[in-house]
């Protein structure tokens, strides 16, 4: 009998968990591991974001550079008109049309021109599915190796996504000239751009470049888009 009572009481030291207990146990364990697939996921979502919003500014940055880079050496701004390769007249705030020097020369030892055309109005072709395709254009660089014939031949694609192709806030070029009064408080003032009579009298042109942040199937990224801003003086234009 003593021997009995010594195996149930051993028994009962050693048994396990009731069948609420680990339910219990299930549950909390559940809403931990829960929570860290949710913070896991957060961070991930987070990572994406900053991904898509600093390959956004490298591309604008480039693409800014590259456009001040060939203002800064045009010689002629070219009026606009409607032929194939020439900027429309309502369209000088997101296309300009210039002559630049080469490094090639001709055989009186001056500078062989070439005619480049800085498009921001060209189609967006999205890689995949985009349901913000429609807001977007893409600036394109064009060269003709002729002065005298309008830039037709695609060079560059400068940056995939545009936002303000078409905006009036923040055009993407901006003509300026040196305010001969001295009234103005930066020193410029507007100019004209090119017409279809004459060249602009512009001495420098405002680049900004506005693009989104988000990535380019439109789910990935921040929503809000960004601006870059740079500027080319026309010290090589031939008055």
């Amino acid at each position: 009998m003593i021997a009995t009572m010594g195996l149930r009481a051993r028994a009962a030291q050693q048994q396990g968990y009731t069948l609420v207990e680990a339910l219990v146990v299930m549950l909390v364990l559940g809403f931990v591991l829960g929570a860290i697939v949710m913070v896991s996921s957060a961070g991930q979502r987070q990572g994406v974001r900053e991904t898509e919003t600093s390959q956004a500014v490298r591309d604008a940055q480039t693409g800014a550079a590259i456009i001040t880079h060939d203002l800064r050496q045009a010689t002629q701004i070219m009026p606009t008109g409607t032929a194939n390769g020439m900027c429309p007249a309502t369209a000088t705030a997101s296309c300009i049309d210039f002559l630049e020097r080469t490094h090639a020369f001709d055989a009186s030892q001056n500078h062989v021109l070439q005619r480049v055309r800085l498009d921001c109005t060209g189609t967006y072709a999205p890689p995949k599915p985009d349901p913000y395709a429609t807001q977007y254009r893409t600036c394109n660089r064009y060269v003709s190796t002729s002065a005298g014939t309008p830039a037709t031949a695609l060079s560059q694609v400068l940056v995939l996504r545009v936002v303000n192709w078409n905006s009036a806030t923040f055009p993407i070029f901006s003509y300026r000239k040196i305010d001969p009064t001295g009234a103005a408080a930066n020193g410029w003032v507007t100019a004209s751009p090119s017409t279809n009579t004459t060249s602009s009298d512009a001495q420098r042109i405002n680049v900004a470049l506005q693009v989104p942040a988000r990535g380019e199937g439109g789910v990935l990224g921040r929503a809000r888009s960004l601006l870059v801003q740079d500027a080319a003086e026309l010290r090589n234009v031939l008055r």
